[in-house]
Parts: C-alpha cells; structure tokens; sequence
C-alpha cells in the first residue's frame, strides 16, 4: 500500500535530493565576490562577480551530475507504486541507495576541483546542501529495511498457511 512508512521514507529521500537542484552545496570566497555552488550552476555574488550565472551543461561531468539529481527521485518514486512487487522494490531501493552514494562522491569531487571545475584544490565552505545526500541515504535504508520487514512478515504467514 501507498499510505505505508517505507513510502514516507522514500518520498522524503526523494524530496532531499530534488532539493540539491536549488539549495547550494558548497561556498567560494575569492577577491570580493562568492561563489555558490549548486547542482545546475555556480551562482556568482559580490562587487567583482560576472553577471550571471555559470551553466553546468558546459561540463558533461556537471550535466552527470545533475542527472543524478533527477534519476534518483525518479527511481524512488518508482519504488513506492512497487508495492506489489516487494523483492523488486528492495532491489531497486539498493540500486537508489548506490546512486545516492556516487552522488555525494560526485559532490565532494566537484566542491574540492573548484568552482570552475580546475583540477587544484580550492577551499571552500561547506552549506547546507551537502547534508541533503546524506539525509536521503538515512531514509533509504530505513525505507529498505521497513520493506524488508513486510516481506519477512509475509513469509510468515505463507508459512503458515
């Protein structure tokens, strides 16, 4: 059923992910302006800032990225009208719980290359979109663990009939 736990759980992660498209992840403080970094673009802010901002789709790894943060809530979406199909649903949930995880590799990759995607080191402040991967990996695995459980219980009881 639609209205179970796993499904808020699923929904919730879906709604964390969805929320990297305009909460920034990552901050830039460089000669009088600051730069934000989020999943479609880097936000440029201060006296010396390009108007502007910097599209990520010049970058085929920034366009990756921003498809992750597409595909997952789209996957978990799907997950919760699974609810026929236990077996399917954790094994999709594992495959959303993967990808949530390459995403915030993606995301510590992108935030230590710079703003501007050069390969040395930048330094940086960490905002509070990078908690939101994190947040979505939690409720996965809570949802997993929640569908696991229907599933134990369901075996139970085919048992003893």
């Amino acid at each position: 059923m639609i209205q179970r736990i796993q499904s808020l759980f699923f929904l919730l992660a879906a709604l964390c992910i969805l929320a990297l498209l305009f909460v920034p992840f990552w901050k830039y403080d460089a000669s009088g302006s600051t730069q934000f970094l989020q999943a479609l673009s880097v936000d440029n802010i201060g006296e010396s800032a390009t108007p502007g901002a910097i599209s990520f789709s010049e970058n085929p790894l920034h366009m990756g990225f921003f498809g992750l943060s597409i595909v997952i809530p789209l996957l978990l979406l799907v997950v919760i009208f699974l609810f026929n199909n236990r077996p399917r649903q954790i094994s999709l949930g594992f495959v959303a719980l993967m990808l949530s995880l390459i995403l915030i590799l993606v995301m510590v990759f992108f935030s230590r290359q710079g703003p501007y995607g050069g390969f040395t080191p930048s330094e940086g402040t960490v905002q509070l979109g990078l908690a939101f991967p994190m947040v979505a990996v939690v409720l996965i695995w809570l949802g997993i663990k929640r569908v696991q459980a229907d599933e134990a219980l369901v075996k139970s009881v085919d048992r003893i009939r």
